[in-house]
């Protein structure tokens, strides 16, 4: 079980969902691949309010949450995304329970 996690709220700007998606993957797929403790990662949709997203992503330690946020690649994405976004608020999380599969 994973210990940690980050969370994102995206509140995106009309007009701009698919271009956002398409810089979430690009950022998730590069995080998925070159940053140690950052196995998956998952985006979600609002069904109600279609310009809001939620990400998820487990790690392994602390250490290799801030090692990705310090990274220049993924300061250069959020750069991308920023003009997307009305906001954003992201979390560092604790796990403190869970039943069946995560």
């Amino acid at each position: 079980m994973h210990e940690f996690w980050t969370h994102g709220r995206w509140q995106v700007r009309q007009g701009s969902e698919d271009q956002f998606v398409a810089e979430w993957e690009r950022l998730a797929e590069w995080a998925t691949r070159a940053v140690p403790g950052g196995p998956w990662a998952v985006l979600l949709r609002d069904r109600e309010n279609r310009s809001q997203f939620f990400s998820f992503g487990p790690w392994e330690t602390l250490e290799a949450i801030a090692d990705f946020r310090s990274r220049p690649e993924f300061q250069e994405a959020l750069g991308r995304m920023r003009p997307l976004l009305e906001s954003v608020e992201t979390f560092t999380l604790d796990t403190v329970a869970s039943q069946g599969h995560i």
